[in-house]
């Protein structure tokens, strides 16, 4: 798989909050129904590696992530709607939704029967040093390339964050399993799962987590995420 990377360096310090979205599960239910890109599938990639920019509160944070980016395309060749499959970070998603925006007029339908159609590209964001390896074996055959945007800052300043947020995320859903919190453990573990959106292993817990705090919609969607991914 061809990985395009992009390097950013941020010096400016903002707060960053954490709020999620993501499409709905009806969108989730025909992303098979794939939009052409009229032109090359590198040219493609370009338009995002080159143009999407590491969030300026994300990288204050040192905040890392993929978002499984998607757009809309209806019959006529328009975007309708802008997105992503997971429930990830707004500021990521936005930044996605800008740079989507701009490849407005190069869509094209692949059948005749479909009312919608959709292209998905997974953006990861990395930071310099990190030791954010993304894994893809399981990403679906009608997915685009994994966009790679990494931020650079002073050196040293993100050496082996991965496993340092890997494993506090982790310890945080444990403590709030263990108080019986379903609920507030959601919001660390879908974290936890944005890091990793096409691993099996990061999906068993937080369908459990979902079914056991009674989100249903939720806990369906990500289901039928899971089912999505190659066996």
């Amino acid at each position: 798989m061809n990985l395009k990377t992009c390097f950013l360096i941020f010096t400016l310090t903002l707060f960053f909050n954490t709020c999620f979205a993501q499409i709905s599960l009806q969108d989730l239910n025909s992303l098979h129904n794939a939009a052409s890109y009229t032109g090359s599938k590198n040219e493609l990639i370009e338009v995002f590696s080159k143009n999407v920019r590491y969030p300026k509160a994300a990288f204050s944070a040192k905040k890392i992530s993929t978002i499984i980016g998607v757009l809309k395309i209806s019959r006529s060749g328009d975007i309708i709607e802008t997105g992503a499959l997971n429930k990830a970070d707004e500021v990521f998603v936005n930044e996605f939704n800008r740079v989507a925006k701009t490849t407005k007029g190069k869509w094209k339908v692949t059948n005749d029967s479909a009312e919608h159609f959709y292209a998905v590209i997974p953006i990861q964001f990395n930071l310099h040093e990190a030791g954010y390896d993304l894994s893809t074996e399981k990403m679906p055959s009608f997915f685009q390339d994994v966009v790679v945007i990494t931020a650079v800052g002073a050196s040293g300043a993100f050496q082996q964050l991965y496993e340092k947020k890997e494993g506090a995320l982790a310890m945080k859903v444990n403590e709030l399993v263990q108080k019986e919190a379903y609920t507030e453990a959601i919001i660390p573990m879908t974290e936890l799962f944005n890091l990793q959106p096409f691993h099996t292993g990061y999906y068993e817990p937080l369908i459990s987590l979902l079914n056991k705090a009674g989100k249903s919609t939720d806990y369906e969607y990500y289901l039928r995420l899971k089912n999505m991914l190659r066996n």
